[in-house]
């Protein structure tokens, strides 16, 4: 039995060489495109029970979101369907960040208690008054929609 031994050209050596490197770029290129990490800060104003700008608020799944928000009232901002809810102050800035993977379009609301005025005390049958009772106000502010990629 004879062992043959074939030699590459110093061209073919050259040619493998560059298209394996150029084909190495190239998958590196198209994964690194699908991995990346989007990371996108959105500002939301309250003002008088309404968001300032657009009502709609839009963002890519799988993108983490930085939320700054600022409200003339306290309360709680809820963005139905995550079941996120964030205590904020009056006049203070308040920051969260979430991760939106569900996709959709999602109520953004202010939840907030209104302590009742004088005048509508609720009055029970012994005639007594019901001090401090507190009722809640439900504000649809806008959307938070996320677009599947």
């Amino acid at each position: 039995m004879t062992l043959r031994v074939r030699l590459l050209r110093p061209k073919s050596v050259t040619s493998c060489l560059l298209a394996t490197i150029f084909s190495l770029i190239f998958l590196v290129g198209c994964s690194s495109e699908n991995t990346k990490l989007s990371n996108k800060t959105i500002s939301l104003v309250i003002e008088h029970g309404n968001l300032q700008g657009k009502d709609t608020v839009k963002v890519n799944q799988d993108e983490t979101v930085t939320f700054n928000v600022t409200s003339d009232q306290t309360g709680t901002l809820h963005i139905h369907g995550y079941d996120l809810e964030k205590h904020i102050e009056a006049n203070k800035n308040t920051s969260f960040t979430v991760k939106v993977s569900a996709t959709g379009r999602f109520i953004i609301a202010l939840h907030s208690n209104i302590g009742r005025s004088a005048i509508e005390h609720d009055h029970s049958d012994d005639g007594q008054h019901e001090e401090g009772l507190q009722s809640r106000m439900d504000l649809e502010l806008g959307y938070l929609e996320v677009v599947p990629n």
